[in-house]
């Protein structure tokens, strides 16, 4: 580990370290051309390479403001997001760029009695692997390309933010042990999950399950950063006081956005910010704190004023073992019985199961002579959301991005189940359908629907023969070089006519 990230590991276990806030609003507010987007309006890592001077400007006034840490312009680094603008070669590039201006900045306020430290920013992206929206194992090897680097460029420690699904949080977790590892260093992981006015991250996970499922992951600081403002997060930090073996941290939004006749603005001014904080600190015994969106370098000012350099309040946590679902987490100690950890199968096995069967099995061989029936889907709801959510995404508004990008990829599903069941009527097959949801939901109907990507159809290589076929450029969807639909808000599949095919599930074969 480098001097500085000891130095850094050393401080968060002793007193409280101040970060600083929002990155996008500042660098928005310079008013940047297209041109310095290289016409890629509101991808904000670009400008780590065409305006430098913007970037630079916003971490020293983050430093002017008293902070012990800056973040990197980086929270778009990542496959997901830069495959959204067509650039996903240039995740290292990018991520280099912000380290190192971050880097020249921290060291220049830097003194012998007083480092400046700088976080590697690692956002979520724009896919959710719980949803299958992109493979778990394509998001990790981009996340160990962007810490790659980030550490290259000079960062103190990594900081993984604003994760809305823990399954993406694992792999921006795991991608950057494995870039450690292959450089020979190690740095402090800091791990921010978000937590909706629902009161659980975006997929439902309460902060129990996060902590669960991600403290055995070797992380250094665990904690909360965006959606809401502090007086949101007070119970979700006192139960990670209360529980985390490891250090806390909160980077709270200025509030909740308030709507006027100017647009979203966020309330919560600098002096509420900081009393927050120093509640935050005196009760719950956080290590680092900081801002997210709307908090500017007097938010931050004035949080320094309060908190920076105090001693850590003593803590005294309870670890609860346990294992956890997406949901919840779920203790080991039982008090009234036993707690059994297993899935359900048929012990039994059943016939098709033993004939392994795929897919290709439920059509008449090549060489029968008989004709048979597939049909072939590609739908889209084009690609004017997209644009609208990427510019909301820019905005650093990510709670109304998550929103827009669920609204429009549930909107994709329901046109894709419209045009399934259209099909389906066609070919004959909906006369026998069963009148309840329970049996629907069993598949126990003719005509099932297989969307690429999934276990029934893994090779996303084989969209290129849908592709051919239904051409479905004409209605503006196009296939990148990673088998991946563009617009994002777009789905292919395929209906199997046969009888017996059914999706394959738990209970041990085709149900």
């Amino acid at each position: 580990m480098t001097a500085r990230g000891q130095s850094l590991r050393a401080a968060l276990a002793t007193r409280v370290v101040v970060g600083d806030g929002a990155m996008g609003t500042m660098l928005q507010a310079q008013d940047p051309s297209l041109d310095d987007f290289e016409n890629l309006e509101g991808c904000n890592e670009v400008l780590n390479v065409t305006r430098p001077d913007i970037v630079r400007s916003v971490h020293e006034a983050y430093f002017a403001a008293g902070v012990d840490c800056v973040e990197t312009n980086t929270f778009g680094t990542n496959l997901a997001a830069l495959g959204e603008y067509g650039i996903p070669g240039r995740i290292h590039e990018l991520a280099l760029s912000g380290a190192r201006l971050a880097r020249e900045v921290a060291d220049g306020f830097a003194t012998p009695d007083r480092p400046r430290w700088v976080l590697g920013s690692v956002g979520p992206g724009t896919k959710l692997p719980t949803l299958g929206h992109a493979p778990y194992a394509a998001l990790r090897d981009g996340y160990e390309e962007n810490v790659a680097g980030l550490v290259e460029g000079g960062v103190d420690a990594i900081l993984v933010e604003t994760s809305q699904d823990l399954l993406q949080t694992k792999a921006a977790v795991l991608g950057a042990h494995r870039a450690l590892r292959k450089l020979g260093t190690a740095l402090p992981i800091i791990t921010h999950v978000t937590v909706e006015t629902t009161g659980a991250m975006l997929l439902g996970s309460e902060i129990g399950a996060a902590l669960t499922a991600l403290e055995p992951l070797g992380i250094d600081v665990i904690g909360l950063n965006c959606a809401t403002g502090p007086a949101e997060m007070g119970e979700h930090l006192r139960y990670l006081a209360q529980h985390a073996r490891i250090a806390v941290s909160c980077m709270p939004n200025a509030g909740l956005p308030v709507l006027g006749k100017d647009g979203a603005h966020y309330p919560l001014s600098p002096e509420e910010l900081a009393d927050a904080h120093e509640t935050f600190v005196r009760e719950y015994g956080l290590a680092l704190v900081g801002g997210c969106c709307g908090t500017t370098p007097e938010h931050l000012r004035q949080t320094v004023e309060r908190v920076r350099g105090l001693d850590l309040s003593p803590r005294d946590p309870r670890p609860e073992p346990g294992a956890a679902s997406l949901y919840q987490t779920v203790p080991f100690k039982q008090d009234a019985s036993y707690l059994a950890i297993g899935e359900r199968t048929n012990a039994n096995g059943s016939e098709r199961r033993g004939r392994r069967l795929c897919l290709a099995d439920f059509f008449r061989p090549e060489d029968s002579g008989e004709t048979d029936v597939i049909e072939m889907q590609v739908v889209t709801v084009g690609n004017r959301v997209s644009v609208a959510a990427n510019e909301i995404f820019a905005a650093n508004a990510y709670r109304d991005y998550m929103e827009l990008h669920g609204l429009s990829v549930q909107l994709t599903e329901a046109l894709a189940e419209y045009w399934h069941g259209r099909v389906r009527t066609e070919l004959g097959m909906a006369g026998a359908d069963p009148d309840n949801l329970d049996a629907m939901f069993r598949t126990e109907y003719q005509g099932c629907r297989y969307s690429l990507g999934y276990p029934a159809c893994p090779n996303l290589e084989d969209r290129t023969k849908i592709m051919n076929l239904l051409e479905p450029e004409r209605i503006g969807v196009n296939l990148s070089e990673e088998f991946q639909l563009h617009p994002e808000q777009s789905t292919d599949a395929i209906t199997i006519h046969h009888p017996e095919a059914g999706y394959f599930n738990a209970h041990g074969g085709p149900s």
